[in-house]
C-alpha cells in the first residue's frame, strides 16, 4: 500500500514558517515562533529590593575616627538632609579653623553626595596621601571607586578598614558587595556571615537577606532556605524575606507555599498596590488565572492609576481572549496619560493578533513618535505586521532599523531569518539564525527553524544538532523533538528515533502525528506487532482515522493476516464508501481467501468508481484465471 507523507504546521502569529518536504513514509512538523519580542512587554515592578545588590551603605556604623569638632559634624548632618549649600559653608569654616583634615574629608564626602564621583575620588586621595589620614577616608573612597565602576581598588580600601577594626559592619557588607561583583562568592560569603554576626535587627536581616542571595548563585538550595528563615526570625517585618522565600517555594516545585509567602507579604503592605501585583503574578504562575485577575483588580481599588496592575491585567486579558476589556483598561490609562507609549504599544500588539494591521501600526508609529523614532521594540513588531502582511521587503527593513538602534538584538536576527525564508533566501536565513544564536545561544526558536532549514536542504547531521540544542534549552519543546526523531528515523538511526517518539507521546498521549511516526520507524525497524499497536492506538484516539487503517492494513497482508485486513478495510468502507484504494486492496484480500465471487463483485465496484484502473483489471483477469483452475 502506498505510505502519504503529512506535513502539519503550526502557526504562531503573525509569523507562520512551513517548509513542506517530502519524505516517503515519514511524517513530520514544520513551524516558527513568533517573536520573544511579544513577550517583554509586561512591567515587572518589585516591592522590595530583592534581586539586586542594594546601594552600598554609606552609614559608617560605629566611628572609625573620634571626631568631636562641632562644624563637622553640623555638615554631616546637613548631608544627610542634602542641604548641600550649608555643607559648603561648614567645609570653609573647618578650613578657616586650620582643620584641613576634617575640610577635606567633608568636601570629599560633599562631591560624593552630588554624585560627583570623579572629583570626590580626587579630593579621597589628596587627603589619605597626608600623614595619618582619617580611617573614614578609606571607607568612603571604597564607595566612590565602587560607583567609578573600579571595583579591585574599592576591595583594597575595605580590606584596609576592617584591618584596622575587623568588626566594622558596613565595611563587611559592603566587601561583600564588591566580592560578588568580581565573581568571588565565596569571599562574599564570608563578609555577610560576619556582618550578620555583628548587627541585629534589620540590619543582621539585610545581611542575611544578601546571604541567602549568595548561596543561591552557588547553589545552595537548602541553605537558602534556612537563611530566608532565620532573616524573618530576627526580623518578620522583612518584606524582602518573604518575596525571597517564596521564589524559593516557586524553584522547589511548592506552589501552595510560595502563594502563602506572597499573601503574608501583601498582608505586610496591605495598602500598597505592588504586593498585590507582586500576587497577582504568583497566581499567573501557577495559572489562577481568577484569583489572579481579583488581586490585580485589588491592586487597581487601591490605586485606581496604577499603571503595572493596568498592563498586568490587560497582558492578562488579551490571553484570555478578552480583547475588549484589555483595550478598555490601556484606553482609561491613556485617559489618565496621553504620552504613555507602553499603552500604544499594548494597543498595537492587542490590534495585530486580531489582523487589524492597519490599526497596529497607527500604535506603533504614535510609539515612535513618542520616543523620536527610537524604539527597537517597536520596530520589531512593526516587522512582523508587515510579515503578517506578506511583505517581506517591509519587514526585513523594519527588522534592520529594530537592530540599528539596538545592535544586540537576538530576536531581531531571528525575524529578519524568518523574512529570508520566506524569500527562499536560504543562506542569508542561516546566517541570521547564527547571528541569534551566538547573541543568545539558549534560544530554542532558532535552533529549530535552523534545524527546519537544515532538513529542507537535506542536511540531517546538521538538522538533528540543531533540534538537539533546541531540545537542550527547552526539553518539552514536543515539536523539536518530533522533527529530531523524524530526522534520527531517516537517517537509520531507528532505536533513537523511537525513543525520542517515545518521549513525544509520553508528553502529549492525544498527539495523533507522533503516534504516526513511530508506528512507521517501529515498522522500518521490523517491529511489525508495536507498529500494530501504535496504528490501534491512533484509531482509539480517532475513530474514523483512515490513515492508520490503511497503514495497518500494508502490514497485515505482508503477514498474511487476511481477516484481521478485512475487518480494517470494511471499516475504511464504512467511513468512506468512495475509497477505491480501499476496495482494491478488499478485492485483493478476497482473492488470497479463495472467495472469489466476492472478489469479483469487489473489483466490479472498483472499475465502476474509476473505470480505467489498470492494477483493478490485472486483477479481475487473475480472478478469471484463478476461477478456471480444476
Amino acid at each position: 500500500m502506498k505510505r502519504l507523507m503529512v506535513v502539519v504546521s503550526k502557526s504562531f502569529l503573525p509569523i507562520l514558517l512551513v517548509f513542506a518536504a517530502i519524505y516517503a513514509g515519514i511524517l513530520s512538523v514544520h513551524l516558527s515562533a513568533l517573536s520573544d519580542a511579544e513577550k517583554v512587554t509586561v512591567i515587572q515592578v518589585g516591592i522590595s529590593d530583592v534581586s539586586e545588590w542594594a546601594d552600598k551603605t554609606g552609614d559608617i556604623g560605629q566611628e572609625l575616627d573620634a571626631y568631636r569638632d562641632p562644624v563637622y559634624l553640623k555638615g554631616i548632618e546637613l548631608l544627610a538632609t542634602e542641604k548641600y549649600a550649608e555643607v559648603e559653608q561648614q567645609v570653609t569654616l573647618l578650613a578657616t579653623a586650620g582643620n584641613s583634615q576634617l575640610s577635606q574629608l567633608l568636601s570629599a564626602r560633599l562631591s560624593y553626595a552630588q554624585k560627583q564621583y570623579d572629583q570626590a575620588k580626587i579630593l579621597f586621595d589628596k587627603l589619605l596621601a597626608t600623614p595619618q589620614p582619617p580611617m573614614s577616608a578609606y571607607f568612603y573612597r571604597a564607595l566612590t571607586l565602587d560607583k567609578l565602576k573600579q571595583p579591585q581598588l574599592a576591595m583594597a580600601d575595605y580590606d584596609q578598614v576592617i584591618l584596622v577594626n575587623p568588626n566594622h559592619y558596613p565595611a563587611h557588607f559592603n566587601r561583600a558587595g564588591v566580592a560578588m561583583d568580581l565573581g568571588n562568592t565565596a569571599q562574599a560569603i564570608v563578609d555577610l556571615k560576619k556582618a550578620a554576626g555583628l548587627a541585629g535587627g534589620d540590619r543582621r536581616a539585610k545581611a542575611l537577606l544578601k546571604l541567602a542571595q549568595a548561596y543561591q548563585k552557588t547553589r545552595q538550595e537548602n541553605l537558602v532556605k534556612a537563611t530566608l528563615e532565620e532573616t524573618i526570625r530576627f526580623y518578620p517585618a522583612s518584606v524582602s524575606a518573604r518575596l525571597e522565600l517564596a521564589q524559593w517555594y516557586e524553584r522547589d516545585g511548592q506552589p501552595d507555599a510560595a502563594i502563602h509567602e506572597y499573601d503574608l507579604a501583601r498582608d505586610m503592605m496591605p495598602t500598597a498596590a505592588s504586593s498585590y501585583v507582586q500576587l497577582a503574578r504568583a497566581y499567573l504562575k501557577y495559572k489562577r488565572v481568577q484569583s489572579a485577575e481579583q488581586a490585580f483588580r485589588s491592586a487597581l481599588q487601591l490605586h485606581p492609576g496604577y499603571a503595572p496592575a493596568q498592563f498586568d491585567l490587560a497582558d492578562m486579558l488579551v490571553h484570555q481572549g478578552r480583547e475588549q476589556e484589555a483595550m478598555e483598561l490601556l484606553n482609561a490609562l491613556l485617559e489618565q496619560d496621553a504620552d504613555n507609549s507602553r499603552a500604544y504599544f499594548q494597543l498595537g500588539r492587542i490590534h495585530s493578533s486580531q489582523k487589524h494591521y492597519v490599526e497596529a501600526l497607527r500604535y506603533y508609529q504614535k510609539v515612535l513618535s513618542l520616543n523620536q523614532n527610537t524604539s527597537p521594540e517597536t520596530w520589531l513588531n512593526i516587522g512582523l505586521v508587515y510579515s503578517a502582511q506578506k511583505l517581506p521587503d517591509k519587514a526585513l527593513q523594519a527588522y534592520q532599523t529594530a537592530l540599528q538602534q539596538q545592535a544586540q538584538y537576538p530576536e531581531a536576527w531571528y525575524n529578519i531569518a524568518l523574512a529570508r525564508q520566506d524569500k527562499k533566501q536560504f543562506a542569508e536565513a542561516v546566517d541570521a539564525l547564527n547571528r541569534a544564536i551566538k547573541l543568545k545561544p539558549d534560544y530554542p526558536r532558532a535552533w529549530f527553524n535552523l534545524g527546519v532549514i537544515h532538513t529542507a536542504q537535506k542536511n540531517d547531521a546538521a538538522a538533528i544538532h540543531a533540534y538537539q540544542q533546541a531540545l537542550r534549552y527547552e526539553p518539552a519543546y514536543y515539536q523539536a523533538r518530533l522533527n529530531l526523531a523524524v530526522r534520527l528515523a531517516q537517517s537509520k538511526r531507528l532505536d533513537e528515533a523511537i525513543q525520542q517518539y517515545q518521549q513525544v507521546v509520553e508528553q502529549k498521549p492525544r498527539y495523533l502525528l507522533a503516534w504516526m511516526n513511530m508506528a512507521v520507524a517501529l515498522s522500518d525497524k521490523g517491529d511489525i506487532d508495536a507498529a500494530l499497536d501504535a496504528y490501534n492506538h491512533v484509531i482509539e484516539l480517532e475513530p474514523e482515522h483512515v490513515k492508520a487503517r490503511e497503514r495497518a492494513v500494508s502490514l497485515l497482508y505482508k503477514q498474511k493476516r487476511y481477516d484481521e485486513s478485512e475487518t480494517l478495510l470494511l471499516q475504511i468502507l464504512d467511513i468512506d464508501a468512495r475509497n477505491v484504494e480501499a476496495r482494491y486492496d478488499l478485492a485483493r484480500v478476497y482473492y488470497q481467501k479463495d472467495q472469489l465471487d466476492d472478489a469479483e463483485r469487489m473489483i466490479g465496484k472498483v472499475l465502476a468508481l474509476e473505470p480505467n484502473l489498470k492494477k483493478a483489471e490485472k486483477l479481475l483477469t487473475r480472478i478469471e484465471n484463478k476461477r478456471g483452475k480444476p
